[in-house]
């Protein structure tokens, strides 16, 4: 970054009596030679406020094709909220009947500018060739997916862990050769980490079979299809204007167990990133792509899975835990606490059968709710609570296509943890020119007992649920 500039160099060859100046040196008076660079510094003057800018921006006043672009730099100076004012563009922009992927509903609430800029300007950040976590989180779950296909059900707990290894190596190698020209002419450090994540795999994959191995729950679909054509029909919210807003998506895994004549179903999500279910985040808008897939499943899913109770919500950690022991800790020690360290994040349903479903022994060394007393305890929900939650959801999701549709998009993050500043990694940040000032959509973290209670509080119990 500190080497001199090529250009340079080559226009001092070409032109040896040429001067070099420095932009830091040249008066402001001579960026008014050009109508483009004097605008520039037009804006660069704001602050000043002196005489020079007020001319400038008295020329430009009287210019009718720099109108709009002195209307966006006063938005931007005074921080006024992004909207779109013609209501009819922005209608036509997100369309009256929409078609969206879960996922989206969450970047809304995370912050509705940044939704705007990608979903509705399509603007996409250039990205460097590299294996970097979206790559590692898209080939984790092509490998879970071909490998538990292979191995239907619980047939994967037949292989030992030798087996388990060889034929992740096989379905990496599958993928190299598919997705990325294969493993020639690559760099040692890439080949390093590509070996390394097959490790890791291996790890995620002993972890699940000792989960199965307590189950009665079964792997039965991976990227389930929730669209047109899809396994299941797309999610459909009627919306105040008419219109109608249709989810679809692609489900990780859906595990299904089978009890009296109903199919207990509970969908699974991989997470790379160490990602926490907390149920308060739902009630703002966020951590709800899962439990859309949940209800989607539950609102639509008579025709491939029967008679369907929502079993849960579960997101399974895709990383290698770490175990913080003595030196003198022996292998049983460190595969416990490994275990324990990727108990799986998520909200069952308040049933004994469920529970003691996923884990015969009630133990919660695998999901987040035990037996203990004869009674249930951790994160748990009851099917009336789970049906006022779907009408929250559904609410929220109609709340959004109106936002939406009224042209509302304001730069107005939503931030969990102050630790991590919601702008931080944005891909927009530069496009709204927001900074360590711009107010916080603050979200408080509740216990999920005190979520609950807010739920309870809300009405439309199951029978007003549309099943």
């Amino acid at each position: 970054a500190l080497s001199a500039s090529e250009l340079v160099a080559q226009i001092k060859r070409l032109i040896p009596a040429c001067v070099k100046k420095d932009t830091a040196d040249i008066p402001d008076l001579d960026y008014v030679e050009g109508v483009r660079p004097a605008f520039e510094l037009t804006a660069k003057l704001w602050s000043k406020g002196d005489g020079l800018y007020t001319t400038l921006r008295e020329y430009f006043n009287n210019r009718e094709d720099y109108k709009s672009k002195l209307e966006a730099f006063d938005r931007a100076v005074d921080l006024k909220p992004f909207a779109i004012r013609d209501k009819e563009t922005a209608a036509g922009l997100f369309g009256k009947n929409m078609l969206i992927s879960a996922s989206r509903v969450e970047n809304f609430y995370k912050c509705a500018f940044s939704y705007f800029c990608k979903y509705g300007l399509k603007a996409e950040p250039r990205r460097v060739a590299e294996l970097d976590p979206m790559q590692k989180g898209t080939i984790l779950h092509y490998v879970l997916q071909h490998l538990l296909e292979k191995y239907p059900g619980k047939q994967i707990t037949t292989l030992t862990k030798e087996q388990r290894l060889a034929e992740i190596k096989a379905i990496m190698d599958a993928y190299a050769q598919e997705k990325m020209g294969g493993m020639q002419e690559k760099a040692k450090r890439f080949e390093y980490l590509y070996n390394r994540l097959a490790a890791i795999l291996a790890e995620v994959v002993n972890r699940l079979v000792k989960e199965l191995e307590n189950s009665s729950f079964e792997p039965v679909n991976f990227e389930l299809e929730i669209d047109i054509d899809g396994d299941i029909p797309l999610y459909e919210i009627m919306l105040e204007n008419g219109g109608v807003l249709k989810i679809k998506g692609s489900v990780d895994r859906v595990d299904v167990m089978i009890k009296d004549g109903k199919s207990f179903v509970r969908v699974v999500d991989y997470k790379s990133s160490g990602k926490k279910f907390v149920l308060s985040e739902t009630l703002e808008g966020l951590n709800m792509q899962m439990l859309i897939y949940l209800f989607a499943i539950w609102h639509n899913g008579e025709a491939l899975y029967g008679d369907v109770v929502p079993a849960g919500v579960l997101y399974m950690p895709a990383n290698a835990p770490a175990a913080n022991l003595g030196r003198n800790a022996s292998l049983e020690e460190i595969e416990a606490e490994k275990t324990k360290n990727s108990r799986m994040s998520g909200m069952l349903l308040n049933s004994m059968d469920v529970v003691i479903g996923m884990e015969k022994d009630g133990e919660g060394i695998f999901i987040p709710a035990k037996l203990k007393n004869d009674a249930l305890e951790g994160s748990l929900i009851t099917i009336d609570e789970m049906a006022k939650l779907k009408t929250r959801v559904d609410g929220m999701i109609g709340k959004m296509a109106q936002s939406l549709h009224r042209g509302e998009i304001p730069a107005y993050p939503a931030a969990t943890d102050l630790r991590y500043p919601a702008c931080v990694y944005c891909d927009y940040g530069a496009v709204c020119g927001r900074d360590s000032s711009t107010p916080l959509r603050l979200i408080t973290k509740l216990s999920h007992e005190d979520a609950l209670s807010i739920i309870d509080g809300e009405g439309g119990a199951l029978d007003e649920v549309d099943r």
